[in-house]
């Protein structure tokens, strides 16, 4: 098999009953030249039964890899970025689609723009629709780019233009392989901006105002998590760390949109609270005096959403006090590896 154009990385977690969104919008593909990597993160339902039935019957190579222990999904995407040979490769969560004429658009727009000569490029960035086929999010209150191909870094993106849409970024795989996710012990989501922070210093993205991914609010089956989001604050470490960012690292950007500073500013004080970080120690995590100012600025703001997160009963665990023993996850449990069918070749 000649390596692929296209890797498409799914990372699952006891989603067997929805994961058929990925495949069916896979199978609908009038261009096949791709591979589809699925990474399962322990899960306990009957997903790696359902994934070997479709490697058998599927027109397109499918690789699926599995541990025994839940890690959390940046280090599922840290170990299934490992494995895509495509030339570029995209994440696709285990609750989505593509649309179907998703391929041929990233071939469309790889030709288009050249992006695979340019170096200082790390791939190209597509809209998504939802359930109703509404695209998703806005850029400085429009619902589309101020141009249908825009060069920009992430920071561009995110402060200059307004974007706030939530993206398809098909990279060029050694891109996507440079650097990992940052992760979280206790299987703790860590957001991925810094991991695109760090892009945004030596590359930009070519942002495409065109759609190939359908994104679902639901996974269409009630979940324990869904109960337990009414009284546990949601990733509280990596939240902690993305507001950090924000202020530590990106307060060039302030006078393009000050909403998302002042926000960041209350989360350190409020999830700073919650983990038991005291406000001594929050200041010092804060890198340099712009941070500290606006941290002071939304401090009481922050205290705030903190006391009513505690009337409302929601609360989060204590977090050790040095921020470098909150990662990595552990390392995978008894993993598996099964590759395509031999029918399939393997890529030179």
């Amino acid at each position: 098999m000649e390596r692929p154009a296209v890797s498409v990385l799914t990372p699952t977690y006891n989603r067997a009953h929805i994961l058929h969104r990925v495949y069916d919008s896979l199978e609908r593909q009038s261009v096949k030249d791709f591979e589809w990597i699925v990474v399962d993160d322990g899960s306990t339902d009957d997903t790696p039964a359902l994934v070997a039935r479709w490697q058998a019957e599927a027109d397109f190579p499918i690789t699926f890899y599995r541990y025994s222990n839940n890690r959390g999904q940046t280090a599922t995407l840290n170990t299934g970025r490992m494995l895509v040979s495509g030339e570029y490769a995209f994440r696709l969560d285990s609750d989505d689609a593509l649309l179907d004429d998703a391929m041929e658009m990233i071939a469309h727009w790889r030709s288009a723009t050249g992006a695979d000569a340019k170096p200082d490029i790390c791939g190209l960035a597509f809209r998504c629709v939802d359930e109703a086929g509404g695209l998703v999010g806005k850029a400085r209150g429009s619902e589309s780019l101020p141009e249908v191909v825009l060069q920009a870094t992430n920071r561009e993106a995110r402060y200059r233009y307004g974007m706030t849409f939530d993206f398809v970024r098909v990279m060029k795989t050694e891109r996507f392989q440079e650097q990992g996710f940052d992760e979280l012990t206790n299987s703790e989501n860590a957001p991925p901006v810094i991991y695109w922070n760090r892009f945004s210093d030596r590359y930009e993205t070519i942002f495409v105002d065109r759609p190939i991914r359908r994104y679902y609010r639901n996974d269409g089956e009630a979940r324990l998590s869904d109960k337990a989001s009414r009284t546990a604050v949601k990733w509280p470490r990596g939240n902690y760390l993305r507001a950090l960012t924000i202020l530590n690292e990106d307060v060039d950007w302030l006078r393009h949109n000050p909403k998302v500073f002042l926000n960041a500013a209350r989360k350190i004080t409020r999830l700073g609270l919650h983990i038991g970080r005291s406000p001594g120690r929050q200041f010092r995590d804060l890198a340099h005096t712009r941070a500290r100012m606006l941290w002071a600025v939304g401090a009481p703001g922050g205290f705030v959403g903190y006391i009513r997160d505690r009337l409302h009963g929601r609360c989060a665990p204590k977090a050790d006090p040095d921020i470098s023993a909150w990662g990595p996850a552990a390392p995978p449990e008894d993993p598996v590896l099964r590759p395509p069918p031999d029918r399939f070749g393997r890529v030179d």
